[in-house]
């Protein structure tokens, strides 16, 4: 129960912080970090005679590897993601190695897991960097066209301006030269 809440209440955390959109990086750093601690102490949590015996069997924090993954990516430089997405991986596969009791039987099924998470924390983390830069791209085309339509509504406001400028004048130099015809006097 304790390690249940230890894992649950930092993820439960990084989920509202996201939804809020406050306080991500330092609630998915924490989470990132409990979640590998409570991974590396799992053999040290579980009793000795719970150790698994076979290797289909896999406990609930093992599924949440991929996560802690997306989890760096939400707090960690970019260096400390690709570590993250190498090395949890790794961490999951010594622990489950160490719950098996490094028999034979394990070797296989841990190889694939660790390289399917491996790869797919590595997809995670280009996705993310995929869409930031899909995003950053759409929010600098964004700035040139609103500085396009500002210096364009600029422009026209000028011509706009100029014109009526240009009438005022036209229709007050008409009026002096009607009126100056129309004079009996010299002034």
């Amino acid at each position: 129960l304790v390690v249940v809440l230890v894992v649950f209440v930092p993820l439960a955390a990084m989920l509202l912080c996201c939804l809020v959109g406050r306080g991500v990086r330092v609630s998915s750093g924490a989470f990132a970090l409990v979640y590998v601690l409570a991974l590396a102490a799992w053999p040290n949590i579980v009793d000795a005679g719970a150790a698994v015996s076979t290797p289909d069997v896999r406990p609930w924090i093992f599924f949440l590897v991929n996560v802690a993954v997306a989890a760096a990516m939400l707090a960690f430089p970019l260096r400390v993601q690709y570590a993250w997405a190498v090395a949890v991986p790794i961490v999951y596969g010594y622990v489950s190695l160490v719950g098996g009791g490094f028999a034979v039987k394990f070797w296989l099924r841990v190889g694939f897991d660790v390289s399917f998470m491996v790869i797919l924390g590595l997809i995670i983390l280009s996705l993310g960097w995929m869409f930031r830069s899909v995003a950053a791209g759409v929010d600098e085309a964004r700035g040139r066209a609103v500085a396009a339509y500002a210096g364009a509504a600029a422009a026209a406001a000028a011509e706009e301006e100029r014109i009526a400028m240009s009438a005022l004048m036209h229709d007050s130099v008409l009026a002096a030269l009607i009126a100056a015809e129309r004079a009996d006097g010299e002034r």
